[in-house]
């Protein structure tokens, strides 16, 4: 009995661990510098403009909010190609709190180089329970010139 109690409390410990932080960065950061120079040359000359961003990773999850890294975790996301050649995501969202959670989620598909091969999906709500999974699923209109895709998470207006 005492070994069934120690797996299950192992068991929660390792659920509940995917809503601590993983050190990844899971919302873009953009610095601005208070110091800009002039950049001499043609306007053509790439060049960076604007404030300076983390790195987007591509076939990711991407929240727009840190506060809700510490609320939501993902805990499996996979994509697929379907029979006709298109591709398929699907994430699963986990609530680590005790509140209900509303959710906005829309997808971005994109080709090799990183473009677009369509327009963004709609946002569409999701509702996760307290404590409890919820997932969200969007498939490509391309076919096989998508290579990557982008899901983006925000919390929904009520």
């Amino acid at each position: 009995m005492r070994t069934l109690s120690i797996f299950l409390g192992f068991a929660v410990v390792t659920a509940l661990s995917g809503c601590a932080g993983t050190g990844t960065p899971l919302v873009v950061e953009c610095k601005l510098e208070s110091d800009r120079r002039e950049v001499p040359g043609p306007a053509l000359v790439g060049q960076e403009y604007g404030p300076k961003m983390s790195v987007i990773p591509l076939d990711a999850v991407q929240y727009t909010d840190k506060s809700l890294t510490r609320r939501v975790a993902v805990q499996t996301l996979s994509a697929t190609r379907t029979e006709t050649e298109t591709v398929s995501v699907d994430v699963r969202f986990v609530n680590c709190t005790s509140s209900a959670v509303q959710l906005g989620v829309r997808t971005s598909f994109m080709d090799k180089k990183q473009r677009p091969t369509e327009a963004a999906s709609s946002w569409k709500t999701v509702f996760v329970q307290p404590r409890a999974t919820a997932t969200y699923s969007e498939t490509s209109v391309g076919r096989e010139n998508v290579a990557n895709y982008l899901i983006e998470i925000r919390e929904a207006a009520n």
